[in-house]
């Protein structure tokens, strides 16, 4: 499967979710489409997201769940 250029969605359309913890511009948002998940910084949603399949997006998940990134949060 190609991944679609993020130009390929109406980002406006899309529902975009970030962490409750999120108060100051400080975290990613996120947002479905099909079986795609786009990932923007909430500081400048005018940037271009990532586009991402749910299938990459559920193993980063799970990687961080593990505290496989934990090592670059200290």
């Amino acid at each position: 499967m190609i991944k679609p250029s993020p130009s390929a969605f109406d980002l406006d359309a899309l529902t975009w979710r970030k962490s409750a913890l999120s108060t100051q511009g400080n975290c990613p948002e996120l947002a479905r489409s099909g079986p795609w998940v786009l990932l923007r910084d909430d500081a400048d949603p005018s940037t271009p997201p990532t586009v991402w399949t749910v299938e990459e997006i559920a193993c980063l998940f799970q990687s961080i769940k593990e505290g496989e990134f934990d090592h670059l949060t200290t």
